[in-house]
């Protein structure tokens, strides 16, 4: 089984499973973390791509529809609630990371295939919420993201759960996607790069 893991796919599991030690220790490094998540988007887009075109460019725009609800988010607080996004995120827009819609765009379709493949993707509202769940609380901690009023409020959690699920029915109704074994794989490890990150964050950080 371990001989199915590419050296790019280990270095990604390095890379995210090292992140908290780094950081803790060399405190500069947190600046690198948007890097990281851009290389994970990047293996990810390729195997969607690789695996349906089509699904490949809409990616793409499911990542476009999040950061521009993520711009009217920060600009109104309508959304999410009132909140600001800190340095370690990169480069960008209107106040919001470029990285963020990448990253909206990952836990939306790894999450999709990952609960498609047993007929749950109904289910992905939820399951990204779940993730949004375990990173606000360090998210500040990171230099990511601070809410004004110190924690996230139930409206947060609510928008997370409507955004995703609405992005979900977008990909469902947009054409069967039939996941190639390593489109499978790298959606799986995506969330397993995610996950471990923030965990180790909270026992590390």
């Amino acid at each position: 089984m371990l001989k199915k893991i590419l050296p790019f796919e280990w270095f990604l599991i390095f890379s995210f499973s090292a992140g908290p030690f780094v950081t803790k220790f060399f405190t500069d490094a947190g600046r690198l973390s948007w890097v990281f998540l851009s290389l994970l988007g990047g293996y990810f887009i390729y195997r969607l791509w690789a695996s349906d075109i089509k699904h490949g460019i809409l990616f793409i725009g499911i990542s476009i529809l999040a950061f521009i609800a993520e711009i009217i988010g920060v600009k109104t607080g309508y959304l999410f609630g009132h909140y600001d996004y800190l340095r370690r995120l990169g480069p960008k827009i209107l106040d919001v990371p470029v990285v963020i819609g990448i990253n909206w765009g990952l836990l939306v379709y790894a999450g999709y295939i990952i609960l498609n493949r047993f007929h749950l993707f109904y289910l992905n509202g939820l399951l990204c919420t779940l993730i949004d769940v375990m990173m606000e609380p360090i998210a500040p901690v990171l230099g990511f993201w601070k809410f004004h009023t110190g924690l996230p409020g139930v409206w947060n959690y609510a928008s997370w759960f409507l955004l995703a699920s609405l992005l979900t029915i977008i990909i469902h109704k947009n054409g069967h996607l039939n996941p190639s074994t390593a489109l499978n794989k790298a959606a799986f490890l995506v969330y397993f790069c995610i996950t471990i990150f923030y965990l180790l964050s909270y026992a590390v950080i």
